[in-house]
């Protein structure tokens, strides 16, 4: 019984010794309001292909470089809100913003500048997600596709029986989109069942 126990003691404290080394190793550090992050609430997180990191938060949106924090929101910038809601970037050097009241702003992150403010239903943008080629926007009122070609900006909006909180793309199926009654599945036109 004892070389039983002896046995089974010897894996788990090698186990233990691996998590505690590993948590040595590990090093944290915080950015905060003393760091000019504008609020505590970090509501999105995205990294673009110049190398910076973007901060969405519920007091403007920040770009770091790893020592200086730049903030953007209503008072020096075409946002609509300083709530950030949701980031991506598509690496391409286009970051989409998505706020709580201010629909989606598009930033270029190759020329340094806010490219434009486009309306989506009821102008509260919840999660941000690519599909098919296209930017899928999470809304209060359903999903929105946005089509960016020629420099024309064309958006479909698909008004759903609830909110989309978020999603992702399953190529070649459909995306998957979380609601407030769980996740749905919509299916790709012309695979069959709906």
């Amino acid at each position: 019984m004892k070389i039983r126990i002896i046995l089974f003691c010897i894996p788990v404290l090698c186990c233990l010794m691996n998590v505690a080394e590993a948590r040595e190793r590990l090093y944290l550090e915080q950015i905060s309001v003393s760091e000019n992050l504008p609020h505590i609430d970090v509501s999105a997180i995205t990294g673009d292909d110049e190398g910076f990191l973007w901060v969405g938060t519920y007091s403007g949106l920040c770009r770091y470089d790893g020592i200086r924090m730049d903030v953007f929101n209503v008072t020096n910038s075409i946002l609509k809100s300083s709530r950030i809601r949701s980031l991506y970037s598509d690496g391409d050097g286009m970051l989409y913003i998505g706020t709580e009241t201010g629909g989606l702003s598009l930033y270029d992150t190759r020329e340094d500048r806010f490219v434009r403010t486009i309306p989506v239903p009821l102008n509260n943008v919840n999660g941000l997600f690519a599909h098919d080629g296209k930017v899928c926007i999470c809304t209060d009122a359903g999903i929105s596709l946005l089509d960016i070609a020629d420099g024309q900006y064309n958006m479909d909006s698909h008004w759903l029986a609830s909110g989309v909180m978020g999603g992702c793309s399953m190529p070649g199926k459909g995306m998957v989109l979380c609601t407030p009654s769980g996740l749905s599945f919509l299916e790709e036109p012309g695979l069959g069942g709906g």
